[in-house]
């Protein structure tokens, strides 16, 4: 039998990639893989702690060592939409490193792409040398049939979905996410905002150039002047800036600089 090594996010759509799999193929025959950021958000671990439990499937941790910040320190890159190293060498490589370990033949990749991310899920499969999949594809679970599948299984949603957040990932932070996202954080964690917006101003002074996270009327806008214009001005966006989220579009391989 082919070995199912699922790429565990600690999001949704990962856990019920792997309790599909797990259905489908055996639990003997799958791993759930999880490469730590070292940005994560507290209640991550612990939804990691009771999937497992309830998969009765122990989780292998990996980890480079360093945050996405410390990757982009030591690049010397102001991290964007358009181009976030930290998956690639947080994620992409570690994993691509331990699935090394197995035939490229024995093995299948999967990752928790809905059938929304069907173009992800396509973007992805060039990277891999193996066959790529994701079993919730071609199911009929959406986003909230997931989170309500959660609960009547009797685990807690992730505190970040539980304060209005897309994705489970680096503590409700992301390089690639939009402003509409940005004013989120802004609102439900502010505490985490500032601490980006310190560290953003602290590569600037770092690569003493102006460049940063967002841009706005084609120009850079930090995350600190983001904040000041919510202070002077309210935290009303337009149309298109409030449904501005982006973010999370790890694993698809394409990040090199």
């Amino acid at each position: 039998m082919k070995k199912h090594i699922i790429s565990y996010s600690g999001g949704l759509a990962s856990f019920f990639e792997a309790k599909l799999c797990i259905e489908k193929y055996g639990k003997e025959n799958v791993e759930l893989v999880f490469c730590d950021t070292k940005s994560e958000n507290y209640d991550l671990y612990r939804f990691l702690d009771d999937t497992e439990k309830y998969l009765d499937k122990k989780i292998v941790y990996l980890s480079e060592g360093r945050n996405i910040w410390q990757v982009a320190f030591d690049r010397n890159y102001m991290f964007n939409s358009m181009v976030a190293e930290c998956t690639t060498k947080l994620k992409i490589e570690m994993f691509m490193k331990y699935i090394k370990q197995y035939n490229i033949n024995d093995i299948t990749v999967h990752i928790g792409y809905d059938y929304t991310e069907l173009h992800r899920l396509e973007r992805t499969r060039p990277y891999y040398d193996c066959e790529v999949d994701s079993l919730i594809s071609r199911s009929e679970l959406t986003k909230q049939n997931m989170k309500d599948e959660l609960c009547k299984i009797g685990i807690l949603l992730p505190l970040l979905y539980r304060l209005g957040f897309a994705h489970n990932n680096c503590n409700g932070f992301c390089f690639k996410a939009g402003i509409g996202h940005f004013k989120q954080l802004y609102l439900k964690m502010p505490d985490v905002f500032d601490y980006h917006m310190n560290k953003e101003l602290e590569l600037r002074e770092q690569m003493s150039k102006d460049v940063s996270i967002l841009k706005r009327f084609g120009g850079p806008y930090t995350l600190y002047q983001l904040k000041q214009d919510f202070i002077r001005n309210g935290t009303q966006l337009s149309f298109d800036e409030e449904f501005d989220i982006g973010g999370c579009s790890c694993f698809m391989g394409d990040e090199k600089l």
